[in-house]
């Protein structure tokens, strides 16, 4: 349920499309960096685990309500990579 304990706090973590690698993630709660390794990760304050299960949800449903609002960020990519069969 994207919960990883790290010390005493529990973490919200989930691996996101590789598009979103080192991008915002506009979230209803506020902007968060995904990492280089394409995984949101932030803490959720919380030592309780009843307490940071119900965050996670939360945290879940804005991540999938920013995912589907959002667009992936283009990218850019070589002529080498176009199909050349393609009509234009």
């Amino acid at each position: 349920m994207y919960l990883l304990r790290r010390g005493a706090l529990f973490h919200f973590s989930r691996k996101l499309p590789d598009a979103f690698q080192g991008q915002n993630l506009n979230l209803a709660s506020g902007p968060r960096k995904v990492g280089g390794n394409g995984y949101l990760r932030f803490s959720l304050g919380t030592g309780n685990r009843r307490e940071a299960e119900r965050l996670a949800r939360r945290y879940a449903v804005e991540v999938d309500e920013a995912l589907q609002a959002q667009p992936p960020p283009c990218t850019r990519i070589s002529v080498g990579q176009m199909n050349p069969k393609a009509r234009f």
